[in-house]
């Protein structure tokens, strides 16, 4: 596995700065003027060719570090039309299929109304592998590494100096350390090669809801907790959406934002777990009215951290349905809409009550068969009904002793 790490800049001092940063203006510069040239054109190989890169030429950097913006250039467009490419792969074999009309027409209908645009190149970073940096881990200074860029242009050879982090650290001691870096303004991102190992093959499997109030909550009741200035993800997320977009105070709280949900998701504890099992959530705000402070809820960050947490614990991630994983009862297995009232749960059929995020997380460690639309029209949640291992019925088909197990 990959993981990175942030280092400082700060230790430079002013004239190796100012070169730093030219070199960064000037290489996302080239990025730009290859995107602007790239944009239009049908096949785009991976690797420019010299009809293509020799259309720069009112630059300093040496045609190596063109070729290297080049490649970038080529990735991030590609990476752009990659789920437009799909969409039209999928409604050509939908066409050769002949019988899905009604998907075919929403597929047409999603492919004409996708706007692309030409990607910021505010979100870009330089990436410099060993043919332009050298990485000094041993050395009689104060500093613990030195970077130093070159092959770059104007003859700059900028010695960077940079200090090791608690987290630096750690992946030094458990990967290698590999020769490519990243750049930002006022940092450099070092890459580190982590082995695999085995995912874990025995222990529990655990259910993990996610939800505002809690960022997360566990079928064994893992909750996520206050930070040590009192902030939940609700708070900031209430914080985030009165700053102004676009601020300081707006990109601090964004910031604050990433900082809890990594720091929460390393408080789980999965010593003895084997599997955990989430919610395979997608397009939750398509097409619906929500609130700023829900637009500020970004769920995939939780299971982006989820996944790197889980891959470094050797835990396999198993993403299921959520219908109606609220509305069932964790225990009897009763569904119904009127089961859940925000985040109180009771059950108007065995009386069961708990914390509806708790109740949903337990649904989710269960294993039970995945209900389909078909199901859905034939069994109401407003009515209600019973959903267990053994299926949907309308009547209670599960024993005092599986009820005991569901607990």
């Amino acid at each position: 596995m990959i993981r990175s790490v942030k280092l400082s800049t700060k230790f430079i001092n002013k004239e190796k700065e100012n070169n730093y940063h030219s070199v960064f203006t000037e290489y996302l510069n080239i990025v730009k003027q290859f995107i602007d040239i790239l944009w239009d054109r049908k096949n785009i190989p991976s690797l420019l060719p010299k009809e293509i890169t020799s259309k720069i030429d009112n630059t300093w950097l040496t045609q190596r570090a063109i070729q290297s913006a080049g490649k970038l250039a080529s990735s991030i467009v590609r990476g752009t039309r990659q789920k437009q490419k799909q969409r039209l792969y999928m409604l050509r074999q939908l066409q050769k299929e002949g019988t899905q009309t009604k998907k075919i027409i929403n597929l047409q209908r999603k492919i004409n109304q996708a706007n692309m645009s030409k990607p910021n190149i505010n979100d870009i970073h330089p990436e410099l592998d060993s043919r332009f940096i050298e990485i000094d881990t041993n050395n009689n200074t104060s500093f613990d590494i030195w970077i130093t860029l070159s092959s770059i242009g104007n003859k700059l050879k900028i010695p960077i100096p940079l200090k090791r982090t608690r987290v630096f650290n750690k992946w030094n001691e458990l990967g290698k350390l590999k020769p490519t870096v990243r750049l930002y303004k006022n940092k450099i991102e070092v890459i580190f090669d982590i082995p695999n190992e085995i995912n874990k093959t025995d222990g529990r499997i655990l259910g993990l809801d996610i939800g505002i109030k809690n960022a997360y909550t566990t079928s064994d009741n893992q909750t996520s907790l206050p930070d040590n200035h009192g902030h939940t993800l609700e708070s900031i997320i209430n914080k985030l959406s009165r700053k102004k977009k676009g601020s300081k105070g707006f990109e601090r709280a964004q910031q604050h934002r990433k900082n809890y949900i990594n720091w929460s998701i390393n408080q789980l504890y999965l010593l003895d777990v084997k599997q955990i099992n989430i919610e395979d959530i997608k397009y939750l705000r398509y097409k619906s009215r929500y609130s700023r402070a829900l637009s500020h809820w970004t769920y995939t960050d939780i299971f982006d951290k989820l996944g790197r947490y889980c891959e470094e614990q050797n835990v396999s991630v198993l993403t299921v349905n959520p219908r109606y994983t609220s509305q069932r009862c964790s225990v009897c297995g009763w569904t119904q809409k009127k089961n859940r009232k925000g985040k109180a749960f009771c059950c108007v059929k065995c009386g069961n009550t708990c914390d509806s995020d708790l109740n949903a997380s337990c649904n989710l460690s269960f294993v039970l068969p995945e209900i389909s639309r078909e199901d859905c029209s034939n069994y109401s949640n407003v009515l209600g009904f019973y959903w267990n291992k053994n299926g949907l019925s309308s009547e209670c088909i599960v024993s005092d002793v599986q009820k005991v197990e569901n607990i």
